[in-house]
């Protein structure tokens, strides 16, 4: 019984994941096959982690940890342009969610690196076989992903804005992950947690992600400056 809180909260931080891919598949105009086969593909990888994570033990995990502020920021990165790019296209008349909706909804390394750590917890910290921790994660994410894609369903036909929301769900989540990205370091600082992820200034993280962020904000407004001219 102890253990219900945590599987329960471990289950939760999955399932926010397949929110994240259900909007992506319910925005875009997927059929059903291609929305089973990404599903499916959650279930398999699932059990993958779930197995490889009862070989491996935790503390031979710390390499990876240490590539996870990178994978952060890349997506990050990825989500504003493509975002960005998605809505601007869409006003023009022209529909590319097709492609840009794979940045949300294909498994993403940030997303698969909390689907390794979740099986592992749940794993070490549960009486429950790896097939089983797999099944209840793949499960969750197959749930969630058919919800999610039925309720984006719902509002892209009453509003025929798919694209459109698409693009701004893309660019909210990207800027939240860069907001996470600068917090999330700080946080471990202030409370003095010890983790090996390398030699890290928060100040230079800082300066890293405004530069970014005004490139990002110079290459849209040319793009806007060239389309009205």
């Amino acid at each position: 019984m102890d253990s219900l809180p945590l599987t329960l909260a471990v289950l939760i931080g999955i399932a926010l994941f397949g929110v994240k891919s259900g909007l992506g598949c319910g925005l875009t105009s997927l059929k059903k096959e291609e929305i089973v086969m990404i599903s499916t593909a959650y279930l398999i990888l699932s059990m993958v982690f779930s197995i490889l994570s009862d070989m491996i033990p935790i503390s031979a995990t710390r390499s990876l940890l240490s590539m996870g502020l990178f994978l952060h920021t890349l997506l990050a990165i990825m989500l504003v342009i493509g975002g960005l790019y998605t809505a601007r296209e869409f006003w023009k008349g022209r529909d590319v969610s097709r492609k840009s909706f794979l940045l949300l909804s294909i498994p993403c390394p940030v997303c698969m690196a909390a689907t390794f750590f979740a099986c592992s917890i749940l794993i070490h910290m549960t009486d429950t076989t790896p097939l089983q921790v797999g099944f209840a994660v793949g499960i969750t994410f197959i749930l969630t992903i058919t919800t999610t894609v039925l309720l984006a369903r719902k509002v892209n036909s009453l509003t025929r804005k798919g694209p459109y929301f698409l693009g701004n769900v893309m660019l909210f989540l990207g800027m939240f992950y860069i907001l996470a990205a600068l917090l999330i370091p700080a946080y471990i600082q202030s409370r003095g947690v010890l983790i090996e992820t390398g030699s890290m200034d928060v100040g230079n993280v800082v300066v890293s992600f405004s530069m970014l962020s005004g490139i990002v904000l110079v290459g849209f407004l040319l793009s806007r400056f060239r389309g009205v001219c």
